[in-house]
């Protein structure tokens, strides 16, 4: 199936980016790429949270996927935490450029974020009909300030961007990459959403540690 995505040119990361830089200080342009779909490998339970754990494969390496969702009535909210180093390798970085490209960007988490209508019909077209405009404006640009980071020590990050990956109803979900800075890649942390859009009320996903993942991780059943 074809979908849009984010695409973000290496040559810019390498001749473009400083330090304390995002991806978002760069040309972006939308491309075909992988689209981290759900290929489970585990799951593991955190805090009252079931997380599964989907790998997906770059270069010579696999990486864990971690993904969390709710349903809450007709609407599954899923949330996906995208090792950096798998998002910059298949935007097209090449391995031997990866630590340098990593030291640029360092400390930002990304997420994707999915909302899916449980009968997979389209949700904006459900909810808006009457509003499409305003809803597509507000998913664009105005839900950044819905989504909150909290780190283990209890600090509180605000969404450094969020991106609408709209396909006019090619895939059967809304997509946002969300971004976060100052973030360290492996420790613990919350995403935190508060509902505006749909009106469905708060919400926390909570991601377990690399090293909790690692020593934690069993097959499904």
């Amino acid at each position: 199936m074809k979908k849009l995505f984010l695409f973000i040119t290496p040559f810019l990361f390498l001749t473009a980016c400083s330090e304390n830089e995002s991806l978002t200080d760069h040309e972006i342009h939308f491309a075909e790429n992988p689209n981290y779909e759900d290929n489970g490998i585990g799951e593991i339970s955190y805090k009252g949270e079931l997380i599964f754990l989907d790998e997906e494969k770059a270069a010579q390496d696999s990486y864990t996927i971690p993904r969390i969702e709710k349903k809450i009535e007709d609407i599954t909210f899923r949330a996906k935490r995208i090792p950096m180093d798998l998002y910059l390798l298949n935007q097209g970085v090449a391995q031997e450029d990866l630590d340098s490209v990593l030291a640029t960007v360092g400390g930002e988490q990304i997420f994707y974020f999915e909302f899916e209508e449980k009968q997979k019909q389209d949700l904006m077209k459900k909810y808006f009909k009457g509003n499409m405009d305003e809803s597509i404006s507000y998913i664009s640009f105005g839900i950044q300030k819905d989504f909150k980071l909290k780190t283990e020590d209890g600090q509180v990050y605000d969404c450094l961007y969020s991106i609408y990956e709209r396909d006019f109803g090619v895939a059967p979900y809304e997509r946002l990459l969300l971004g976060f800075k100052g973030i360290e890649p492996k420790e613990e942390i919350t995403l935190l959403y508060q509902d505006i859009l749909f009106q469905k009320g708060d919400m926390k996903f909570s991601f377990a540690s690399t090293n909790y993942i690692e020593n934690n991780i069993k097959n499904p059943s």
